[in-house]
């Protein structure tokens, strides 16, 4: 269960576009949010404490705490305090509309999003340029891998906290299958998504719809299906077993990251087990 809402800010303007979403999504499970920058030194983290707290402010934000940490493993640091407190939710803005692998790469968001063992909120440009409401349907997307399905628990607690809609998507055509465990293309697509939400009902007391997408490309196809609704979320995983640059960025969550209308919930390679 979400119990605390932090988000990673520096002086960039990007970055607090996270901020009113983050705010909007602890208003609806009544749960605090802080900014947390981590600094390399503390002349930077002070002047960097007073430039987010002008910026907060300008921003109507001043119940927001601020919280400025030196360390030079500013990922690291992120990442630890996260996992420090159980039930902390992250929220990350990504920086541009050009592919994901040449914003981030060897970047903070990337040594972030491979290496923490929980699920992250991340807006990407498109999805910053709006304001979140009250969300009203998760749309979870599936690829009939194990990994893929390890974003379920969360995308399962989340709608049911907020008595939001969970809806399954089946997303990745049989061409992108290559995870060890994913069924084969003769599979009957929608009877896997049955046998799914069959599962999510009985483990999470949730009872999910479904979708079932003709072939085409998975990343156009859900952001389309998204814009379907009001509030949606997208909650997934990632498939970076052998590096985040070759096998996240560039894939299917790169490219909903740059369109998709809103957050996606993404959970990395070292969170999927």
């Amino acid at each position: 269960m979400i119990q605390r809402i932090v988000v990673t800010g520096s002086e960039a303007k990007a970055d607090l576009k996270a901020v009113p979403v983050a705010r909007s999504l602890a208003h609806q499970l009544s749960v605090p949010v802080s900014l947390l920058s981590v600094a390399s030194g503390a002349a930077e983290a002070a002047t960097r404490r007073d430039h987010l707290g002008k910026a907060l402010r300008r921003m109507g934000e001043r119940s927001i705490e601020i919280e400025t940490m030196i360390d030079p493993s500013i990922a690291a640091k992120i990442v630890a305090e996260v996992e420090a407190r159980d039930g902390t939710l992250l929220c990350m803005a990504t920086h541009a509309r050009r592919s994901l692998a040449e914003v981030v790469v060897g970047s903070v968001a990337e040594d972030v999003i491979r290496h923490i063992g929980s699920a992250v909120l991340v807006l990407g440009p498109k999805a910053a340029e709006r304001t979140l409401g009250a969300i009203q349907i998760v749309l979870v997307a599936l690829d009939g891998s194990r990994r893929a399905e390890a974003i379920l628990p969360d995308a399962a607690g989340l709608a049911k906290t907020l008595r939001a809609e969970l809806r399954l998507l089946r997303a990745a055509p049989p061409s992108l299958r290559m995870e060890p465990n994913v069924q084969s293309s003769g599979v009957d697509e929608e009877r896997y998504l049955k046998d799914v939400a069959e599962t999510v009902e009985t483990r999470h007391g949730v009872e999910p719809s479904i979708h079932v997408f003709p072939s085409g490309e998975p990343a156009r196809r859900i952001a389309e299906y998204a814009k379907q609704f009001e509030e949606p979320l997208i909650a997934m995983t990632t498939h970076g077993r052998t590096g985040i640059r070759k096998t996240v960025l560039g894939s299917v969550a790169d490219d909903l990251l740059r369109t998709a209308p809103c957050p996606i919930l993404l959970r990395g390679p070292t969170g999927t087990g």
